[in-house]
């Protein structure tokens, strides 16, 4: 759904949110994170049909195992890298893509004035996901207590608590019994936004210490962080590398937002400024090493009325998700959609007008901006040459509910339902660029949760053969057996429960919805993953007998809605065994009749706009063959990996520029000569221009 504030909650947030120039100049707002919570509201906080399913599930929603049979899941996170998702509203939780995310921050903890920490129902109450044997656990994902405040002004909590030994022990002895008395817990990182002088600097500094020793007490592997804000203040913070809060800290998470909480319509997370001599460069300058900086990106967009043009002044700015931006320029039919996008370079923000009798413009990061800022975490750029080439520690997203919509409709009632659609893209791309060297398959699915777009299959119109609808999936422990996944802890059970002594089929698929915004418009952004047509899928299927005469398959949605499947896998065997679709083999690709109205007949072909175009869905699974069955198929770690089409693989091997009249690249790549069509590009540094085309004859 589209998340607009009430006026009064408008007028609150202008008042708190100052004025950006065009050039982005001007301060963020004293509280990013404030300002959004009052906006929200009550939203922060409501339940959907998954929470309601999960809360029904309880004690059976995750599966029993005795301790110490097998290992957690290996994230597939570089262990040098950070992802840190805050949650903000746990509305998303049960889709969370964990295999792209090392920690996921807790919704607000927060303390009084005599250092007492309130709300801790936050973390205490908070999703059994994200307990003791949930998923974060299965999946290696660290959970984090987020204690804030704002109340920065002077006498407020912040000046009373960190002025005063006593206050500052209380706040972190509460800290560390907190963190002692859970099942799931690996640190605290402390959210205080942010405006206070030279006395309460030391004073945090001081705290962040006393905090530290207080962890270690409890266990030293208890992580520390702490959130700052986009503009370095020498009488904000202190982060000498031995008497600030540099020692203290494992990582501090950067607030790269919010250069666009006024009437000006600009970037969020406006790089160019992110990068300047006071913003980033300065907390390094400051004693922070680049190891430590934890860049946190904004994952929501903003929309102004009553202008057209980027830097335009508007009215009435208000939050959205990416998941808003992405549609609209993607999906949306509404006002002479999908929009146009353009790309401020610099800033690297997308930003698209539209009108519907009244003028709009919404910035957001766009695709190209969250690859660039994600990559800054492999290589740290410095306008002033001292940190450049530098890692930093990983990268943050504020939050992980503005990556999901709570509110859809299902096309197969064409009725409004409260269910999840997650935009997988950002996911996707934390996993591709800060995997382990060397990575090149990355997840879809692992199966450490149940991500409730996983239907039973007797929902699925195109199940046939089960008359008495009790064909089920469930989480359970990873089957053992040779062959299997080697890091997993928890797999997907399909009950295929068929009474038909006919043709049959059992479809387990992740459910595709649309949005409320145009209920016939199939919300593609929402699949599993996506992919472009140089992609090879797998699987891990298992079964505990030989099941004659069914075979299993994958299924893909192409670029126009059309369904196709993979090759058959027989399920000839027990035990363990891998599910492959090269999709650069179009022998491989199956027409497939489907009967859900979201999408048509496949007809043996994967359209797709071609040129690495990601416009390839993944769906699901098929079980099919003839004759009544009783028996149970077991999935887990779904991946893809990039193949090159016939095993051709052109790679730039060797480059010469230094001087211009006497350039050369080298390609290598198999013997004979380069297949026609093959191009070589240039492109300029700093504006991403092409400077030179030379094609194959």
């Amino acid at each position: 759904m589209r998340r607009r504030a009430a006026p009064v909650l408008l007028a609150a947030l202008a008042s708190l949110a100052g004025t950006a120039t065009a050039q982005g100049t001007a301060a963020p707002p004293r509280s990013v994170h404030r300002a959004q919570t009052e906006e929200l509201a009550d939203e922060l906080l409501r339940e959907t049909d998954d929470a309601r399913e999960a809360a029904q599930l309880g004690d059976r929603l995750f599966p029993e195992r005795a301790p110490g049979l097998q290992a957690l899941t290996t994230p597939s996170i570089d262990p040098d890298f950070i992802v840190f998702g805050y949650l903000q509203s746990e509305s998303q939780v049960f889709h969370t893509r964990w295999n792209a995310l090392t920690h996921v921050g807790s919704r607000f903890v927060g303390f009084d004035s005599s250092g007492l920490l309130t709300g801790t129902s936050a973390f205490t109450g908070r999703s059994s996901y994200l307990k003791s044997g949930g998923a974060a656990e299965a999946a290696g994902v660290k959970v984090i207590l987020v204690v804030n405040n704002f109340d920065d002004g002077g006498g407020g909590d912040i000046e009373t608590v960190m002025t005063s030994p006593g206050l500052r022990a209380t706040l972190a002895g509460e800290i560390a019994d907190l963190l002692a008395a859970d099942g799931y817990a690996h640190g605290v990182s402390m959210d205080l936004e942010f405006s206070w002088g030279a006395s309460v600097r030391d004073g945090v500094s001081a705290f962040m210490a006393t905090l530290r020793s207080e962890l270690d007490l409890v266990d030293p592997a208890l992580e520390l962080s702490i959130y700052t804000n986009a503009i370095f203040s020498a009488t904000q913070w202190d982060f000498d590398a031995v008497t600030g809060i540099t020692p203290s800290i494992d990582y501090m998470l950067y607030s790269m937002y919010d250069w666009a909480t006024g009437l000006t319509a600009h970037a969020i997370s406006d790089f160019d400024n992110c990068l300047g001599s006071t913003r980033m460069h300065a907390y390094l300058d400051d004693g922070l090493p680049p190891e430590k900086l934890v860049p946190v990106i904004s994952a929501y967009s903003r929309r102004w009325n009553g202008t057209a043009v980027y830097n335009g002044v508007g009215s009435s700015s208000s939050s959205s998700g990416f998941t808003d931006a992405l549609y609209d320029v993607t999906l949306n039919p509404g006002s002479g959609g999908p929009y146009p996008e353009s790309y401020e370079t610099g800033d690297e923000a997308g930003w698209y007008a539209w009108s519907d009798g009244t003028p709009h413009v919404r910035t957001w990061e766009g695709l190209e901006g969250f690859e660039l800022e994600i990559r800054h975490a492999l290589s740290m750029q410095d306008p002033n040459g001292t940190w450049s080439g530098r890692r930093l520690g990983g990268v943050g997203f504020w939050s992980l509910m503005w990556m999901a919509e709570t509110s859809s409709i299902d096309p197969r009632t064409g009725g409004a339902v409260s269910r999840t659609r997650t935009y997988p893209h950002v996911y996707q791309l934390c996993q591709e660029i800060l995997s382990a060297p060397g990575t090149t398959r990355f997840a879809i699915e692992g199966f450490e949760g149940l991500d409730f777009r996983w239907r039973d299959p007797n929902e699925s119109p195109d199940t046939t053969g089960d008359t008495d609808g009790d064909s089920a999936r469930a989480l359970v422990a990873t089957p053992s057996g040779p062959g299997g996944p080697v890091s997993s802890t928890n797999a997907m059970r399909v009950g295929v429960d068929l009474e038909s002594g006919g043709a049959n089929a059992v479809v387990f698929a992740h459910e595709v919805l649309a949005s409320p915004l145009a209920s016939s418009v199939t919300d593609l952004n929402a699949a599993a993953a996506h992919f472009d047509a140089t992609t090879e899928l797998r699987a891990f299927v298992h079964t505990d007998t030989s099941i004659p005469g069914y075979v299993v398959r994958m299924l893909a949605i192409d670029a126009k809605g059309e369904l196709e499947a993979s090759p058959p896998l027989p399920l000839v065997r027990s035990g363990w065994r891998r599910l492959v679709w090269d999709l650069t083999d179009a022998g491989a690709v199956a027409a497939r009749t489907t009967s859900e109205p979201a999408f048509d007949d496949g007809d043996g072909v994967l359209d797709t706009a071609g040129g690495g175009a990601r416009d390839l869905g993944f769906f699901g699974f098929v079980v099919e063959g003839s004759g009544a069955i009783d028996a149970e198929v077991t999935f887990d770690e779904v991946t893809y990996e990039h193949r090159d089409p016939g095993g051709r693989r052109y790679v730039v091997n060797e480059l010469r520029y230094a001087d211009p009249d006497r350039e050369l690249v080298e390609i290598h790549g198999p013997a004979g000569p380069l297949p026609r069509g093959l191009v070589l590009r240039t492109f300029r540094g700093s504006d991403g221009a092409v400077v030179a085309s030379v094609e194959r004859d």
